[in-house]
C-alpha cells in the first residue's frame, strides 16, 4: 500500500519524460512490483537521459530499484498492430476460417503480441513457447493469417472468452441498493435499467457543465436507471462502447461502498471509503474491487494492460486484465458487477480510483469460471470468475469528458 502509489507515480513520470524528449515511443512496457518496491522498464532503443534522471532520482530518494531491459518492440507500435488486427477481424469474421479473434494486445515486456481466439472455436496452444506442442496445420494457418495483417511479429495465441458481468434481473432493496444519503449514489451500489439489466454504479463524477453524473459500464445499455428500491437514478447521457463506460444523469457522492454485497439484506458490515483521487494502471499493480454482487474484494493483480477484447462480435475496448492472487480459486467478479469500481486503498478509509469493471474472463492456462461459492450462489449470482478485465479510469474520463469527484 505504501509502495504502489510511488511506483505508479514514477511510471507516469517516466512516460512524461520520455514523451518530452521525443522518445516516448521507445517504451516497450513497464512492470511494477510493489512487494519489492521495484520496477522493470522495457525500452526499445536508447533510453533518453531524462528517463535515466527519473530512475536515478527514484533510487536515491525513494529506494526504488529500477531494472532497465531491452524491448524488442515499442508499446505504441504493438498497440497499432493490435488495433489493426482487431479492425481486420471485425471487418471479416471469416478471416481465420471460423476461428474468431476476441482479444489482442502488447506483451508487458514489449516482446510481441498476445492474441486470443474464442474458446468455442479454437484449441488451447501457445504458438511461441518452445515447450508447446507442435502446431497443427490449422493453428499454423491461423498464425500465418495473423502475420499477414501485422507482419512478422512474435505472436502468442491463447483461447479467451470475455463475458460482460451484467445481471439481467437484479432489483434488491438494501443498503447497496438504496445506495447513499437521500438520492445520492455512491460507487459499488446496485442499479437496474428499465429493461431489467442489473449492473453496479461506478465512481461519482461531474460532466463538462458541472452536473452530477454516475458512471457505469457501457454494455449495461443506454436506458433509464433505478436503484433497488425503484427510486430513479437518472438516464444515460453519454456512452462510449470503445472504452466501456457511460455516464448517467443523477446525484453522485464521492464515496465507495465496501463490505458485503447487496444480497446482505440488512446491510450489516457495509461501509464506505472516500475517493481522494485517481491513478493510472500498469502491469504488476495490485488493486481491489467492490461490485454490488460480490462485494469488497482485494488481493488481485494486473497481469496485462492495453488488451482489446470483443463481445458479441462487434464491441471492443481497451482493457486491463486482472487475476486473483489468493492460493485457491476465489471469485472476484460475477454477473451484476459490471460498472463497479476498481481502486487502490491508500488507507482503511480512503481509495484512489483506477477503473470500472467490464467483464469476467476465461483464458487458457490462467483461470476462468466456476459456480459462486464465497459468497455462495444465490439468486442471480451463479457464475463467478477469478479473472476479470477493467477499463482504465483515465480512458473513461477523457472519452466521456467527465471529472471524478474526490475529497
Amino acid at each position: 500500500m505504501t509502495n504502489q502509489p510511488k511506483l505508479d507515480s514514477l511510471r507516469d513520470r517516466i512516460r512524461a519524460a520520455g514523451s518530452s524528449s521525443g522518445a516516448e515511443a521507445g517504451i516497450g512496457g513497464v512492470v511494477v512490483d510493489p512487494l519489492r518496491n521495484s520496477m522493470t522498464l522495457y525500452w526499445h532503443g536508447q533510453v533518453p537521459s531524462a528517463v535515466q534522471v527519473e530512475t536515478r532520482r527514484a533510487a536515491s530518494g525513494q529506494g526504488i530499484k529500477v531494472d532497465t531491459l531491452r524491448a524488442a518492440y515499442t508499446e505504441s507500435d504493438l498497440n497499432r498492430k493490435s488495433v489493426a488486427l482487431m479492425h481486420a477481424a471485425a471487418a471479416d469474421p471469416a478471416l481465420l476460417g471460423g476461428r474468431h479473434i476476441v482479444s489482442a494486445g502488447p506483451q508487458p515486456d514489449g516482446s510481441g503480441l498476445h492474441v486470443g481466439l474464442d474458446a468455442s472455436t479454437a484449441a488451447p496452444r501457445n504458438a511461441e513457447k518452445p515447450s508447446a506442442p507442435a502446431p497443427s496445420a490449422a493453428a499454423a494457418d491461423v498464425t500465418t493469417a495473423i502475420r499477414g495483417i501485422i507482419g512478422d511479429y512474435p505472436v502468442t495465441i491463447e483461447t479467451v472468452s470475455a463475458k460482460p458481468t451484467t445481471n439481467w434481473t437484479g432489483s434488491s432493496s438494501i443498503n447497496r441498493s438504496v445506495n447513499g444519503p437521500g438520492l445520492y449514489n455512491m460507487a459499488g451500489g446496485h442499479i437496474h435499467s428499465g429493461s431489467g439489466t442489473g449492473c453496479s454504479t461506478g465512481f461519482a463524477a461531474s460532466d463538462s457543465a458541472g452536473h452530477d453524473v454516475v458512471l457505469t459500464a457501457a454494455h449495461c445499455g443506454w436506458d433509464n436507471w433505478y436503484r433497488g428500491d425503484n427510486s430513479s437514478v437518472g438516464r444515460t447521457t453519454q456512452i462510449s462502447y470503445t472504452y466501456g463506460g457511460q455516464a448517467i444523469s443523477g446525484y453522485s457522492y464521492g464515496d465507495v461502498w465496501l463490505g458485503p454485497d447487496y444480497y446482505n439484506g440488512n446491510g450489516a458490515g457495509q461501509y464506505t471509503a472516500e475517493v481522494t483521487g485517481t491513478q493510472s494502471t500498469g502491469n504488476g499493480d495490485w488493486m481491489c474491487v467492490s461490485g454490488s454482487v460480490t462485494g469488497y474484494t482485494c488481493n488481485m493483480q494486473v497481469y496485462r494492460t492495453g488488451t482489446h477484447h470483443t463481445y458479441d462480435g462487434h464491441t471492443w475496448y481497451s482493457q486491463n486484465d486482472v487475476r486473483d492472487k489468493s492460493p485457491n480459486f476465489r471469485q472476484i467478479n460475477a454477473n451484476g458487477d459490471s460498472g463497479g469500481p476498481v481502486f487502490f486503498p491508500t488507507t482503511g478509509s480512503t481509495v484512489l480510483a483506477k477503473g470500472l469493471i467490464s467483464a469476467g474472463l476465461v483464458e487458457s492456462g490462467v483461470g476462468g469460471t466456476t459456480t459462486c461459492t464465497t459468497p455462495a450462489a444465490v439468486g442471480d449470482r451463479v457464475t463467478c470468475w477469478d479473472l476479470m478485465s477493467y477499463t482504465d479510469i483515465g480512458a473513461i474520463t477523457s472519452t466521456l469528458g467527465v471529472t471524478i469527484k474526490h475529497w
